[in-house]
């Protein structure tokens, strides 16, 4: 059960590598404004984002078997107590180091995540501003100008 552990951690641990890599490309589609480019990077996002989900599941399934075996491992036990009943020195070392990689790797895709969702609430801001004027521009041009109160339009018709 302990080297199933591992080996969902560095299952998880690989998804989120991904899910960082697929961050950095988002910001470069946004910058960009790829539209198709944002919609393949979301795409695979939400694959590797159900891969990440069922190691996730099977992590807390690794989790209840070794709290069956292991009486001191309860729900509520830190990561690091569980880590020091592994069978050896060298599997709790790995573990502690897959437990302290994956929370650092967690931190940068949330943060790169938040840096996406700056760029893409001011688009969206942009494209707000833009859609507004558009209309305002294809409504004009469309129909009929009329001068009213301050507007300084004279009537045309087009």
């Amino acid at each position: 059960m302990w080297q199933e552990l591992i080996d969902v951690l560095e299952e998880i641990q690989q998804g989120y590598q991904s899910m960082l890599e697929l961050s950095r490309k988002k910001r470069a589609v946004l910058v960009a404004v790829d539209m198709k480019g944002l919609e393949q990077v979301v795409d695979l996002e939400e694959k590797v984002l159900s891969r990440i989900h069922k190691a996730e599941q099977h992590r807390q399934d690794v989790l209840r078997k070794l709290a069956a075996a292991e009486p001191e491992i309860q729900p509520d036990t830190k990561m690091a107590e569980v880590f020091g009943r592994a069978p050896s020195f060298a599997m709790a070392d790995r573990l502690r180091k897959l437990h302290e990689s994956l929370s650092k790797l967690i931190a940068e895709v949330q943060e790169a995540g938040d840096n996406n969702q700056v760029l893409i609430n001011k688009w969206r801001s942009e494209c707000c501003k833009l859609s507004a004027e558009s209309a305002w521009w294809i409504g004009g041009r469309a129909g009929v100008w009329r001068q009213g109160p301050g507007n300084g339009f004279p009537q045309q018709k087009f």
